[in-house]
């Protein structure tokens, strides 16, 4: 009898032991997968040191070397997605932003150079409307919304880089900057403009071409040059 309590015991102590283990291989697993799930691509700064306004921006730049097998854009569709004349554009069904607005903004602090916290940024090129990276940006800025995250990475874990690429927009350059709380462009534009990280973006003469989609109060603005 007493050797029947025994093993008993021993037992009911291994299926606890069991237990315990299984958990925490569980907890490691899902922590592996946070892991692998951060884009290796992002180079941008933290936001909690680089924002002024309750984290509600975030910049990320990066460029692309490589050789990858994706499609590329072909040059002519190119140049009829970008434009140098933004009065005549209109926005992509969905999209909030007011283009000429944004552009007119954008251009004039980029053609004039700018001086924030202390840094002087000096004039740079204009940079033209591209209806792809409009396109990108407006999609990430609707995920944003209707998924309830503030992210440079979409809710299914595409990093910024990886979107523009799946949109077929062959890069050399690209960057994005993202915000959220500003009822206008000029309200937005400011904001970006007096954080280092986007201020560095938005003058960043690598760029020629942007999109910013608006989708209610979430901006995203990608940047980009072509291959």
């Amino acid at each position: 009898m007493n050797r029947s309590w025994l093993w008993y015991l021993i037992l009911l102590v291994g299926i606890g032991l069991y237990s315990c283990e299984s958990d925490e291989i569980i907890e490691l697993e899902e922590g592996q997968e946070v892991v692998q799930d951060k884009p290796q691509d992002e180079i941008g700064e933290d936001n909690s040191n680089d924002d002024t306004s309750n984290d509600e921006n975030a910049d990320e730049e990066t460029t692309d070397e490589e050789t990858t097998d994706e499609e590329t854009t072909d040059e002519e569709t190119t140049d009829e997605e970008s434009t140098d004349d933004s009065n005549d554009l209109k926005p992509i069904k969905g999209n909030g932003v007011d283009i000429q607005e944004i552009m007119r903004l954008i251009n004039d602090a980029r053609t004039k150079g700018v001086t924030r916290n202390g840094t002087y940024y000096p004039p740079v090129g204009k940079v033209t409307w591209n209806k792809t990276l409009e396109t990108v940006a407006l999609q990430h800025s609707k995920d944003m919304v209707d998924n309830d995250f503030f992210s440079h990475t979409s809710s299914d874990g595409t990093s910024m880089a990886q979107r523009v690429k799946d949109a077929n927009y062959d890069y050399r350059y690209v960057g994005e900057n993202v915000a959220y709380g500003f009822p206008t462009e000029k309200a937005v534009v400011e904001a970006w403009l007096d954080s280092p990280g986007h201020c560095r973006n938005i003058m960043n003469k690598n760029y020629t071409e942007m999109g910013v989609g608006r989708y209610e109060d979430h901006w995203t603005q990608d940047f980009g040059t072509h291959k």
